[in-house]
């Protein structure tokens, strides 16, 4: 018995002996601290470098989503501004511009037709949370030069109050269809309390259904504080959009809302009055 407990204790010492060796193959191992990967609050929106300083509480009327503020920085003396705009939509095509956009720090205008608005409301509300602006388009694009005054305000009041229920503020602005206005059309928008839009480039992408020929046809002729008209209803146009958007910032171009280039360039929009190219219709 006592030989057995002495074998026992002798094994013991050797035991936690060899323990307190390290390993010749893990001696040169050290510890290194994880570094934890930093936390974006869900919903904010990189725009410019910059992010929101705090993600404010106030929700999309009837969507139960945080509405993000996305702050921009003011614009430099001399920095050359550019509005994109994008007319008939929203379409399928809209998300992908949206993705562009984001990710190069840019913004545009969205002049969408009131009946498009029910099945695309994700895409609205994403355009709105990322700093983009969203303003009405008629309801069914219908030629304003030959409605009458009453039909002329009902088009512009419920495009604009569909794309109400995604904004903080009702838009102050729409884009006529075909760019056509009269009189009364100006008549009317000033009555209503809504500048006209209309625009400088035109791509005529509607027309050409030509990426080569857009893409061209924009960086060939913008020039700081151009409204540019395309549409986001057609692939070529997304063809386009894909090379022209990276390339403009290449070229030190900032990309604006309309709102923001037309407050910078002439200070509070007047209602009634249209901005870039008048396509006046005599009345009928």
């Amino acid at each position: 018995m006592k030989k057995t407990l002495v074998v026992f204790v002798v094994l013991l010492f050797a035991l936690f002996a060899g323990c307190s060796q390290r390993s010749p193959e893990l001696s040169h191992l050290q510890l290194i601290p994880v570094q934890e990967e930093a936390e974006t609050a869900p919903g904010q929106h990189h725009l410019n470098g910059q992010y929101p300083a705090e993600e404010p509480q106030e929700l999309l009327e009837g969507s139960g989503e945080m509405q993000v503020e996305v702050v921009r920085s003011p614009f430099g003396e001399g920095e050359r501004l550019v509005a994109l705009t994008f007319d008939d939509g929203p379409s399928h095509h809209t998300d992908r511009i949206l993705d562009l956009l984001e990710e190069h720090g840019g913004a545009a205008t969205f002049f969408v037709l009131g009946y498009r608005i029910e099945n695309h409301r994700s895409t609205i509300k994403r355009a709105v949370q990322m700093g983009s602006e969203v303003a009405g388009h008629s309801w069914n694009h219908a030629d304003f030069s030959l409605l009458t005054e009453e039909e002329i305000e009902q088009q512009i009041r419920d495009s604009s109050e569909a794309v109400a229920q995604f904004t903080e503020e009702p838009p102050r602005i729409f884009r006529p269809p075909f760019g056509r206005t009269n009189e009364t059309v100006r008549r009317v928008s000033e009555e209503l309390g809504y500048a006209i839009i209309n625009w400088t480039v035109d791509t005529r992408d509607w027309e050409h259904r030509d990426a080569d020929h857009i893409y061209d046809h924009i960086m060939s002729t913008v020039q700081s504080g151009d409204i540019v008209l395309m549409h986001d209803i057609y692939a070529t146009t997304l063809e386009a959009v894909e090379r022209a958007i990276p390339r403009l910032i290449e070229e030190g171009y900032r990309l604006v809302t309309v709102s923001e280039l037309l407050l910078h360039l002439h200070g509070e929009l007047e209602p009634g009055t249209v901005y870039g190219k008048d396509y006046d219709v005599p009345l009928v």
